[in-house]
């Protein structure tokens, strides 16, 4: 907060004035300073008598309270303006009042109180003839549009507003062009979005105006989202809650705390992104945000129904459906409904997803936003291929594919991405003024260049009228203890997969995921390399009962999602590895071995997958006791980490729970009598230490036929 303040008192008209001027100027970068300042001016407006000066000290405080989610107090300040402008017959601060009124409903999601009072405003600016005046309305009346999900409404005021241009004041540019960035973003215009958005941000990075740069850098990160590119998004993600954190703009916390979980959830790590979700939602309670808390109820109904809990990602969907039906969020109504659509595809009840999805993408149609009826058409294609109506599947498909190619990432907009990166290189280290930072900075644009050739956009490949490709249906697979695989809620029984050798392959398969098995090393693993007659044929015909059990619906001759040939081998590839239990254990256990800071809650989300050894039925198979093994070692490792950890934070019920998990185990893991017996002993529980020491000597004889290692005997000689 500036200490610039004029603090003579009594004030002077002058000083007073400046206090105005101040809270403008400082409204967009220290708005909790603005504050302070207009209401230093309100007490000199009502010493001086001055009825300009209290008119605009009230106009300054009606801003700032709504900047920082006082929205009661933003009401209360304008509709004293209001009364104020009145009493002086003031059309243009009547207008503002009103303005200021729509501003609060607006920020509130009241969207129809806020147009009404917005279109006061806007007569009111007519009658006066002040296109200054009449410019931030029509830009707010767009910002309405785009709200409920009208695109090319929201579009046509917003264009209307830049007519005016040449006389708008910075800011005002500044959030105008952010507002075209999300119009054409939602309009499937990736080019125009990506001009709108860099200016404004590039514009407000310029001026200090921090709440105007983050909901840039916020819209820039839809953008990267759209395209893939989670590893660019996380860094504006967290810059742009970083800015609203610093602000104490919850309103804008909230929202970059939403985009923060959809990144998480992108990168797999579900716990992250619910806790985002979570923070959100509550934020937008307190503060009365519908549209943000409508968003954060349909994105947790999306992870809760990833993971498997069908009761609350139901409830979520429903309640999010509900509150933007109640307060006219068409576009968040789409999104809901078709996250409800796809709820139901996941449970087979294909018929209450089709009443879901025809109402929807009528939703879809009537904003405009193409991306969304392009997700209702794949929805669509699905289900009704699930029904048995392949022509309006394939109708579908086609409609899809044609949406994909007008909403596709195109090269301009890929330009303009690689050269925002390269600018943003070149602020980070512009200090650096020798020759060794210009070859890094032609490095950096070839590197940036090279990723975005590599990066796939947020549209699936095209289609060609020999390959239906739609939406993958969801798979579960559960390898440790019991082996269960789930396909939209139907789990497959043996009975499913005919032959066992066909289960067999398919799990070898999914040992290699998304990697091709040749049919030699099919040969090797199950028939030892021995070539008994018809054995390649066993394979061919195990290969047509896996696709049937995971796809019953298949045509003959008809492409499978899951399943594929190469040459003389075969590729499994079940989708989302998050999905596969073993698979992301061991993601886990990667990213634990890189990430210091989260290790523990990594550590702790991978032991609570493992509930048995991999593939148990299979425990006497050799192509599956690698793969077991690995994971068990991989299981143990973390439980010891875990466990030291609790010692450390002198946690001895936690340190105490871990080892004797590692002993449940492992009956001879002297890592884990280690640990529990020092824990014992710390707690003076000497009888229990005991009793533990007399069980690691008996486990030890018993499998080992040795007694237990010298090191534990050196350490616990009291025991012995």
């Amino acid at each position: 907060m500036s200490n610039a303040f004029p603090t003579e008192q009594p004030y002077s008209l002058e000083s007073a004035q400046a206090l105005i001027s101040l809270a403008q100027e400082k409204r967009y970068s220290d708005t909790l300073g603005a504050i302070l300042a207009a209401e230093q001016a309100f007490t000199a407006a009502q010493d001086l008598n001055d009825t300009p000066l209290l008119l605009d000290s009230l106009k300054q405080l009606s801003v700032c309270s709504s900047l920082v989610n006082d929205y009661a107090k933003a009401i209360a300040y304008a509709e004293l303006l209001l009364r104020e402008a009145q009493l002086t017959n003031s059309l243009e601060r009547q207008a503002d009042a009103h303005t200021l009124i729509g501003i609060a409903h607006h920020d509130m999601g009241n969207l129809d109180a806020a147009l009404e009072q917005f279109q006061q405003a806007l007569s009111l600016h007519e009658a006066t003839g002040s296109a200054v005046n009449m410019a931030p309305v029509l830009y707010n009346i767009g910002n309405i549009y785009a709200f409920k999900g009208w695109f090319e409404t929201a579009l046509a005021w917003h264009l209307r507003c830049l007519e005016l241009k040449p006389v708008l004041p910075r800011t005002l540019v500044i959030q105008l062009l952010n507002g075209l960035g999300c119009d054409y973003h939602g309009l499937g215009n990736y080019a125009d979005a990506l001009r709108c958005l860099i200016e404004s941000e590039q514009l407000a990075e310029a001026d200090c105006a921090k709440v105007l740069q983050g909901a840039a850098l916020g819209n820039l990160v839809s953008v990267y989202l759209d395209y893939g590119d989670v590893a660019s998004a996380l860094p504006l993600s967290v810059k742009a809650l970083s800015l609203a954190e610093e602000l104490k703009n919850d309103r804008q916390i909230a929202a970059k705390k939403l985009q923060l979980g959809t990144i998480y959830a992108a990168m797999g790590d579900s716990a992250a992104a619910i806790a985002q979700f979570l923070d959100a939602l509550t934020t937008a309670e307190r503060i009365g945000a519908m549209f943000l808390q409508t968003d954060s109820l349909t994105k947790l109904g999306d992870i809760y129904a990833q993971l498997g809990d069908a009761d609350r990602a139901k409830q979520h969907f429903l309640q999010a459906r509900q509150l933007a039906k109640e307060f006219g969020y068409h576009f968040l109504e789409g999104q809901a409904t078709l996250a409800l659509a796809k709820f139901f595809m996941r449970q087979n009840h294909f018929d209450d997803a089709l009443d879901m999805l025809r109402s929807g993408i009528e939703i879809s149609q009537q904003c405009g936003a193409k991306a969304l009826e392009q997700e209702y058409h794949a929805a669509l294609a699905l289900t009704y291929k699930s029904l048995g109506d392949f022509s309006k599947s394939a109708r579908h498909a086609k409609l899809s594919e044609r949406l994909n190619q007008q909403t596709a990432v195109n090269d301009n907009a890929r330009k303009l991405l690689i050269e925002f990166e390269a600018q943003r290189f070149l602020k980070k280290h512009a200090h650096h003024n020798t020759a060794d930072f210009e070859t890094a900075l032609q490095l950096a644009r070839k590197a940036i260049e090279q990723k975005h050739l590599r990066l796939t956009p947020r549209q699936p490949p095209s289609l060609s009228p020999a390959v239906l490709s739609l939406p993958k249906d969801t798979v579960l697979v559960k390898t440790f203890g019991e082996f269960v695989v789930t396909i939209n809620g139907r789990t497959l029984s043996k009975d499913d997969w005919q032959r066992k050798k066909a289960r067999d392959i398919f799990k070898i398969l999914l040992i290699n995921h998304r990697n091709a098995v040749t049919t030699d090393e099919l040969i090797e693993l199950l028939w030892n390399g021995n070539l008994e007659k018809n054995v390649e044929q066993v394979i061919k015909n195990s290969a047509s009962f896996i696709r049937k059990a995971l796809e019953p619906g298949l045509l003959p001759r008809e492409r499978s999602q899951f399943l594929r040939t190469e040459g003389k081998a075969y590729v499994l590839d079940l989708g989302d590895e998050d999905s596969i239990d073993f698979l992301r254990f061991k993601k886990l256990i990667r990213q634990a071995a890189t990430d210091r800071a989260q290790r523990t809650a990594l550590y702790e989300q991978a032991v609570s997958l493992y509930i048995g050894d991999f593939l148990r039925e299979d425990l006497y198979a050799d192509w599956a006791t690698l793969e077991r093994e690995s994971l068990k070692d991989s299981y143990l490792n973390a439980l010891v980490a875990l466990a030291d950890a609790a010692s450390k934070a002198g946690n001895d019920d936690a340190a105490i729970a871990r080892a004797k998990q590692l002993l449940d185990a492992d009956r001879t893991h002297d890592k884990g009598y280690e640990i529990l017996l020092k824990t014992l002993c710390k707690r003076g529980d000497l009888p229990e230490a005991r009793r533990i020491y007399a069980q690691c000597q008996d486990a030890f004889k018993k499998e080992l036929d040795s007694p237990p290692p010298p090191y534990l005997q050196r350490l616990f000689p009291k025991l012995t």
